[in-house]
């Protein structure tokens, strides 16, 4: 999830970084976080999404694990960044503006773990991600911030910095996020299945598979790079993908893995995942009150996750 702040006024767009690690805040008392009940634990549990989404307009694959992690939802996101602005209006006069995040493009979390899985972004991105600046239609160049390196400074350190600094989030389970982070099914025997089946339709294409390792590439594809080269190629291996259903195959078992380290940590999670509910309903209230630091209102028909 990428953060923009813009200087109104003078149009300047300030990046302030890519939330994509999980914060971690410098305070040294840990959060309280709700002790559940057995029968709140199981509530939650005979409600949870156990199976993959999928969103193929915009590439998405929403699977059980994306409803915990507060530090990836866009509305949080939101949230530190309207502070930031408050912080730099009210010490420096600037007037930051941020952008909501139900107006962010979805196809910025288009699921790319084994290359692009639909048409549409395979013809636009190849095999590059969506959100990483390449592809058929790149976004406009941010334009030059126009204040001066000490005001961008002390905005950097005593907005920025000290707001992210006092971030105290409760962790998850370490087994917990390193299943959900890796995603890796490589040895299970059901997914090397699948990938042997779209090796063999790629080879069939007159194609050579990624000879790392790298599910879903080819030894002549790049995630760096768009051309309509690397567009054309892509597009095959969608075919193949559909052709053996790898995508949905895939997804199940990482959603399969998921669900079972959910269930082992039952507790632990949704204790942090309750505390978390909490703290996005007090980061929704401070955006409803604090509307002028946002350039325009939600956009109807798009989503904060």
């Amino acid at each position: 999830m990428k953060r923009f702040l813009i200087l109104a006024g003078t149009v300047a767009l300030v990046i302030c970084g890519v939330l994509g690690f999980r914060w971690k805040g410098n305070s040294s008392a840990s959060p309280i976080v709700p002790q559940l009940s057995k029968v709140e634990i199981e509530s939650r549990l005979a409600s949870l999404q156990r199976h993959p989404l999928y969103d193929p307009v915009n590439g998405r694959v929403i699977f059980p694990a994306d409803d915990f992690f507060i530090q990836d939802n866009p509305v949080y996101g939101a949230y530190i960044e309207a502070q930031i602005a408050v912080c730099a209006r009210k010490k420096f006069g600037a007037d930051l503006k941020v952008e909501y995040p139900r107006n962010r493009p979805l196809i910025d979390s288009a699921w790319n773990n084994y290359g692009p899985w639909t048409y549409e972004i395979a013809k636009e991105f190849g095999f590059t991600h969506p959100n990483s600046g390449e592809g058929r239609i790149r976004p406009p160049d941010p334009p030059i911030m126009s204040y001066s390196e000490e005001v961008r400074h002390r905005i950097d350190v005593e907005c920025d910095e000290s707001i992210y600094e006092s971030i105290n989030l409760p962790g998850y389970p370490a087994e917990f996020i390193e299943v959900v982070s890796s995603g890796d099914v490589s040895k299970d025997p059901r997914a090397i299945e699948v990938n042997e089946e779209l090796s063999v339709c790629i080879r069939e294409k007159g194609l050579s598979p990624s000879s790392h390792g790298n599910w879903g590439l080819l030894d002549n594809s790049t995630v760096k790079t768009y051309n309509d080269e690397q567009a054309e190629l892509a597009v095959q291996v969608v075919e193949c993908k559909e052709k053996v259903n790898f995508t949905q195959r895939i997804a199940e078992l990482q959603a399969e893995q998921q669900v079972r380290i959910i269930e082992k940590y039952a507790p632990e999670i949704f204790a942090v995942k309750a505390y978390e509910e909490d703290l996005m309903r007090r980061a929704e209230e401070y955006i409803r009150d604090h509307q002028s630091i946002f350039i325009s209102p939600p956009q109807r028909g798009s989503t904060t996750s």
